[in-house]
């Protein structure tokens, strides 16, 4: 790019047209009005399909390894994940709700007798209808989490992916999630974002 670019476009903010951004290289195609989000799916689709790792859908086999890889993700975020309350009533749920209304999408390396490297889950719930979601169905992706040791490689993104995939082949037509300040900008590349209206709660 060049120190004296960089310096004029730093200095002066100003907006640059797709065309001087495709001589300087600072952009790697061009896609027509509309089909950016649509293009990058597809690219981070290909670039996963060169992992080393394997991203595929969930067994109950795996249910074990997805809940360490759960409370991997609490203790990350601050939250005690040693009670087993919680373990039983997860484990339960995967039993009765996985290949239903439940997905898990797992990286598994090739020769890891059953460790997994990364996981996440998405659930769909039935809302009352309205007119921007006439069906009511609605996604939420949790459990998103990566092992110490296989983050950094892009796994959290293939699994997202591969939710999104499994929602849109469910006709859910909105999916939400709560991102840490650490993953918020995977989400926000994927093309998750903020909702016109805020989203509430309280504990009851």
């Amino acid at each position: 790019l060049g120190a004296g670019v960089a310096a004029d476009m730093v200095l002066t903010g100003r907006r640059m047209a797709i065309d001087e951004a495709e001589r300087l290289r600072l952009v790697s195609r061009r896609v027509p009005h509309g089909q950016a989000r649509d293009t990058a799916l597809q690219v981070a689709a290909r670039i996963a399909g060169n992992s080393p790792v394997a991203v595929r859908a969930a067994a109950p086999a795996d249910t074990a390894e997805v809940i360490r890889l759960a409370a991997l993700m609490y203790e990350a975020m601050g939250i005690d994940a040693s009670g087993g309350p919680w373990r039983e009533a997860a484990r339960a749920g995967l039993a009765a709700r996985l290949g239903a209304d439940v997905a898990v999408f797992v990286a598994e390396e090739a020769a890891a007798d059953g460790r997994l490297a990364a996981a996440g889950a998405g659930s769909i719930t039935r809302r009352l209808p309205g007119p921007a979601n006439p069906g009511g169905r609605a996604g939420y992706i949790q459990w998103v989490s990566t092992d110490p040791r296989w983050r950094r490689r892009g796994l959290a993104c293939q699994i997202t992916i591969a939710l999104l995939g499994w929602f849109a082949a469910n006709q859910v037509l909105a999916v939400e999630l709560h991102a840490t300040s650490q993953a918020e900008s995977l989400y926000r590349s994927l093309g998750f974002g903020p909702g016109p209206y805020p989203g509430l709660r309280i504990r009851l």
